[in-house]
C-alpha cells in the first residue's frame, strides 16, 4: 500500500474512532445518543470506506454505512437510533483496532514459521531422531517388515521436513506417534533394541515439546500482526485454517484491547 494513502487512512481512522469513542463516553455519563457525533462518525466513516482497498475493510465499516445521520436526528427514529447505540457499544474494540495493510491481511503463517523453527533448533532435533531410527534400524534385530517399513517411512518424513512449513512437521510427528503406539511395544520386547527405543521416546518427546513452543510463538505472532479476532477469524476461513488450533489465543484482555 502506498504510504501516503495509508497515512490518509489512518488519519481518516482515528477520526472515525475519536467520535465513536466520545459517542461511548456520553452514553456512559449521560444516558443519551450524542446524535451529532454519530452524525460525523458516519461521514468520516464514509471516507474511510472509499479510502480503504476491499481487502482491507474491516467488517464494522460498511456495517455502520447502513446507518442514516440524518434519520438518527429525527425523534420519530427512536428504533434507529437505538440500533446504532448497540452496534456502537458492541464494535468499539473492532473501530478502535487499526486498520490492516493489504501486506498484513495476508499473513504468511509458513514464512514466519522459518524464523520460528530455526529459533527453536527443531532440524537439529530432528537430526538427533533421524540418528537413533538409523541405530534401530542398523542393528538389524527387527524381525517384522512391517515393522521396518514403517520406520524407514517415519525416517524419510523427518528428513525431508526437518525444514517444512508447520504443517509438515506436524504430520511427521503425528507418524511418529503412531509408530511408537503401534510397534514401540514389540520394539521394547528385544532387550537389546529396548535402550534405542527408549532413546527415541525421550529424544521424540524433546521434539514434540519444540514445536508445541514453535507453534504457540507462531500464534502469538501472528495475533500482534492480525490485531483482533473478528479479522483474525476472518483470515484464518479464508485461508482454510482450523480455528480450533488456536483458540486459546484468540481472546483478548482488556488492557490489550485499549492499545489496538
Amino acid at each position: 500500500m502506498d504510504t501516503t494513502l495509508k497515512a490518509s487512512i489512518d488519519e481518516v481512522h482515528r477520526h472515525v474512532t475519536d467520535c465513536a469513542q466520545n459517542i461511548v463516553r456520553v452514553l456512559i455519563e449521560n444516558g443519551h445518543l450524542d446524535t451529532g457525533r454519530a452524525r460525523e462518525l458516519i461521514l468520516y466513516a464514509s471516507q474511510l470506506f472509499k479510502l480503504t482497498p476491499e481487502v482491507s475493510r474491516p467488517a464494522w465499516l460498511p456495517s455502520i454505512l447502513e446507518f442514516d445521520g440524518k434519520e438518527l436526528r429525527s425523534t420519530y427514529s427512536k428504533n434507529h437510533a437505538y440500533e446504532f447505540t448497540a452496534f456502537i457499544l458492541s464494535n468499539i474494540r473492532n473501530i478502535e483496532a487499526a486498520i490492516l495493510t493489504p501486506d498484513e491481511v495476508n499473513y504468511d503463517f509458513d514464512l514466519a514459521f522459518d524464523d520460528v523453527r530455526e529459533a527453536e533448533n527443531i532440524p537439529a532435533t530432528f537430526d538427533d531422531l533421524i540418528g537413533k531410527l538409523e541405530e534401530i534400524i542398523a542393528a538389524d534385530l527387527i524381525d517384522s517388515r512391517v515393522v521396518q517399513q514403517a520406520l524407514e517411512r517415519l525416517m524419510a518424513l523427518l528428513k525431508r521436513n526437518k525444514h517444512g512449513s508447520l504443517t509438515s512437521i506436524l504430520v511427521s510427528l503425528h507418524y511418529g506417534r503412531f509408530a511408537l503406539k503401534a510397534f514401540g511395544g514389540v520394539l521394547s520386547a528385544n532387550k537389546y533394541l529396548k535402550p534405542m527405543v527408549e532413546a527415541f521416546k525421550k529424544e521424540f518427546a524433546v521434539a514434540e515439546a519444540k514445536v508445541q513452543d514453535a507453534e504457540a510463538k507462531l500464534k502469538e505472532e501472528a495475533i500482534h500482526r492480525l490485531t483482533n479476532e473478528q479479522r483474525l477469524m476472518s483470515y484464518l476461513s479464508q485461508n482454510g485454517v482450523d480455528a480450533s488450533n488456536i483458540a486459546g489465543y484468540l481472546t483478548v484482555s482488556d488492557a490489550e484491547g485499549d492499545t489496538a
